[in-house]
């Protein structure tokens, strides 16, 4: 197990192997492995920028070494997917603040933007990934309504309301966009005045 933790740029590039077959664009082993043992690791220059430092711009060759690795890929590979439960399965928010608007009226491309901005802004943080896809989108749309002054849309039924007032809370505290924030200010606003 220790030989696992410690040689966290394999499993790195294990779980980038595993995402690209799951998401239908494979990458060959080869090529994922190459990459992994060409970077070195970030280094931070004085100007406080982090750049990437290459050991070698060319593919290592095809010897022992490139073997072993591929072997131990193959078997990192099947310890991320127990550590899964083989369960790969992605539900993608965005996808779902599209079907949720189905039916809107003209500004429904003003409404998706203004979700997607709320969304990408802070869908990638650890607690958001943790929220369920449905009430993240409800969330992200209420945001944009309430930025774009709209009333708000019918909500599906089968999604309860804490869940979704989790998923505001969620996206305010990982918002970086000011649009979205003052929006998300204003939903709280009027949450809390009922």
């Amino acid at each position: 197990a220790s030989d696992f933790v410690e040689d966290w740029k394999l499993n790195v590039a294990c779980c980038i192997f595993l995402a690209c077959k799951r998401e239908e664009d494979p990458r060959r082993l080869r090529d994922v492995i190459n990459f992994a043992l060409m970077i070195d690791h970030r280094r931070k220059q004085p100007d406080g920028q982090i750049v990437f430092v290459y050991k070698t711009t060319t593919p290592p060759p095809i010897d022992s070494v490139y073997w072993n690795v591929k072997e131990r890929m193959i078997q990192n590979e099947l310890r991320v997917l127990r550590w899964l439960v083989f369960d790969v399965a992605v539900s993608y928010p965005h996808r779902a603040i599209v079907l949720m608007t189905e039916g809107s009226d003209d500004g429904r491309q003003r409404l998706l933007e203004a979700a997607f901005r709320c969304l990408n802004d802070t869908v990638f943080s650890s607690e958001c990934l943790q929220q369920p896809c449905l009430p993240l989108a409800a969330a992200a749309i209420r945001l944009a309504e309430n930025e774009l002054n709209w009333k708000p849309l019918q909500a599906p039924t089968e999604l309860d309301d804490p869940q979704v007032e989790h998923a505001v809370a969620c996206l305010r505290r990982h918002l970086r966009n000011s649009t979205c924030d003052n929006a998300l200010q204003g939903t709280i606003a009027t949450n809390t005045k009922v």
